[in-house]
């Protein structure tokens, strides 16, 4: 056990090491406060950390003034240090309870301000009455500080599920630990100003206080940390699976015809939906949609959509799974059939085309009938495959070349 005598440096020297660990956690908040803009409850917290080295600053003053038991000091000057030290310690618990409301809750009441001042200045008040010297005043910051710190502790722990994290659990343990450690400053520095302590077991604690705060202050003001942390990596996390739905959706609209919703040349190109195609052998087919230069003429582009989509639907109807249907171009489309007879698919899908409905034009009573070109190949590779579509073009346009163009557009019915 230290002697009596160099317990008082002790505490001075506990008191500065204090001062020096919430000016570095004055100094985080600080750097860190343009990254809480929007999170109210860490500026709040920040300003938490002001008044505690502020307070701590009017402390170290005070040992100053009486670096030893037995030199009185200035009563006066002591007096304005104590009162210092009493309202920055009730303004660090009056902000440590705004910044957790504000993190729990979103808001704090309208009357709060007023409320708190009322509740700092009539509590430093009746403790400077009834508090003579230093200890005393230390003491019956104990409740207060136990009562805060045990509102704080249990608003973070009623956190619903979906909101508990480390840092919130960090921080509710602090408090937890907070509270606790002023429930011992209670009773250990109201016995020693009232003369009852056992300098064998509570000087120790009395000396060492400063330290055992600054500890628990340190595990604060990380778990707050910690807080604004999982806070922004959450927003982070938002903001990249906002982006990846606009990339998705971009690459969508870049991939795929927005008329027909079928894809589209680029998607081929990039191997979007080759990937059994290329495993095997198979035939390709292009098609050429003979009217749609009429229709759109005669009835506008909305009809020439409408027999667009009409077409993809009919093609849709037969095709199998592992066939993919491309717009080629305006009126050409590319369908892939792996594994497929070309002469087989030649003839089915001239016959599906045949048979086909007429397309009604959107608000019109009149129909048109699907006129369509086909020009087929056979591939037998990956490598052959777009050898196998310019030689199924050239022979859709040798087919196109036969129809008589002057019946593309029948008449109505």
């Amino acid at each position: 056990m230290l002697p009596q005598s160099v317990q008082p440096y002790i505490g001075l020297l506990g008191t500065i090491v204090q001062l020096g660990g919430s000016l570095l956690l004055l100094g985080l908040f600080l750097v860190l406060r343009r990254y809480a803009r929007r999170r109210r409850y860490f500026i709040e917290w920040g300003k938490a950390w002001m008044a505690v080295s502020l307070a701590m600053l009017a402390m170290v003053i005070r040992y100053n003034l009486q670096p030893a038991p037995d030199l009185a000091g200035s009563a006066i000057q002591a007096r304005a240090l104590d009162a210092t030290f009493l309202v920055a310690r009730l303004i660090f618990l009056v902000y440590l309870v705004l910044g957790t409301r504000l993190y729990v809750r979103g808001s704090r009441p309208a009357q709060f301000p007023v409320v708190a001042t009322a509740a700092t200045v009539g509590y430093a008040a009746m403790t400077l009455v009834f508090a003579p010297d230093l200890d005393r005043v230390i003491a019956l910051l104990g409740p207060v500080t136990m009562l805060v710190s045990g509102w704080c502790a249990g608003e973070l722990i009623a956190l619903p599920h979906p909101r508990r994290s480390l840092g919130s659990r960090i921080v509710a343990g602090s408090f937890v630990v907070l509270g606790a450690l002023w429930s011992l400053y209670f009773i250990a520095f109201g016995l020693t100003a009232a003369g009852d302590a056992d300098p064998a077991v509570l000087g120790f604690f009395v000396s060492y206080a400063p330290l055992f705060d600054l500890l628990t202050h340190l595990a604060l003001g990380f778990g707050m940390v910690v807080l604004l942390m999982e806070h922004a990596k959450r927003e982070v996390d938002n903001a990249h699976a906002e982006l990846a739905a606009a990339h998705d959706q971009l690459r969508r609209s870049s991939l795929y015809d927005t008329v027909t919703g079928s894809m589209n040349r680029r998607a081929f190109v990039e191997g979007l939906g080759l990937d059994v195609a290329r495993a095997t052998f198979g035939a390709v087919m292009m098609l050429d949609l003979d009217n749609l230069k009429r229709v759109n003429d005669q009835y506008g582009h909305a009809a020439g959509d409408a027999l667009l989509c009409h077409l993809v639907d009919v093609l849709r109807a037969e095709l199998r799974a592992s066939d993919k249907l491309y717009r080629w171009g305006g009126d050409e489309f590319l369908i892939v059939f792996p594994g497929a007879d070309r002469d087989r698919i030649q003839r089915r899908i001239e016959r599906i085309l045949a048979d086909a409905p007429v397309c009604v034009v959107p608000n019109s009573q009149a129909t048109v009938r699907l006129l369509v070109s086909v020009g087929s190949a056979r591939y037998t590779s990956a490598d052959d495959l777009r050898k196998a579509i310019d030689r199924a073009d050239a022979e859709m346009y040798r087919a196109k070349n036969r129809r008589k163009l002057g019946d593309a557009i029948p008449a109505n019915g």
